[in-house]
């Protein structure tokens, strides 16, 4: 594996760590807005970031098999 391949691999790997950071931010937003009328969108918006994260992740290995 070269430096390039490495790279990739890396980038990518951290754009998971961001799904991780937003996903704990949508939580903490869904704890927060419990009893009150903005629930349902709390939990829409971490219904929707879930899915976008495993869809990143189910992603990873087309990355990694093209290198």
């Amino acid at each position: 594996m070269n430096s390039d391949e490495l790279e990739k691999i890396y980038t990518f790997d951290q754009a998971l760590l961001e799904n991780v950071d937003g996903l704990a931010r949508a939580i903490d937003n869904v704890a927060e807005s419990i009893a009150t009328d903005a629930l349902l969108a709390s939990i829409q918006q971490l219904v929707g970031l879930c899915e976008d994260a495993n869809d990143t992740y189910d992603q990873r290995k087309s990355v990694i098999l093209e290198i």
